[in-house]
C-alpha cells in the first residue's frame, strides 16, 4: 500500500512538473515571438 502511494505521488508530481514545463515553454515562446512586452 505504501509503495502504491509513493508511485502515485511520484506520477502526480511528474505530471504536474510536465504541465508546468509546458506552460513555461509556451509563455517563453510567446514572449520571445512578441516584442518582450509584459
Amino acid at each position: 500500500m505504501y509503495l502504491t502511494f509513493v508511485t502515485l505521488g511520484f506520477g502526480f508530481a511528474l505530471y504536474l512538473f510536465l504541465a508546468f514545463w509546458m506552460r513555461i515553454k509556451d509563455l517563453v515562446y510567446t514572449k520571445r515571438s512578441s516584442v518582450f512586452d509584459l
